[in-house]
């Protein structure tokens, strides 16, 4: 339903996939990963731009942008 879709791409963490290695939490310059007990991390969306930055950071590939701009 494109009524639902974001009109840009967004990232999207799979947690899942995450070995809790945090190698994101230094690269994102918005300060939105933070890391939780257990090696998990907390995505604050409100502060998120999607960037990207992060995607490349992880090695487990936990983080990937969907979507895309068109015209």
């Amino acid at each position: 339903n494109p009524e639902s879709n974001a009109v840009h791409p967004q990232l999207m963490y799979l947690s899942d996939k995450c070995t809790g290695c945090l190698s994101c939490v230094p690269v994102c310059k918005k300060s939105a990963i933070t890391p939780l007990e257990g090696g998990k991390v907390k995505n604050d969306r409100k502060l998120c731009t999607g960037c990207g930055e992060c995607v490349p950071a992880c090695m487990a590939e936990a983080r990937e942008i969907m979507g895309s701009t068109m015209t």
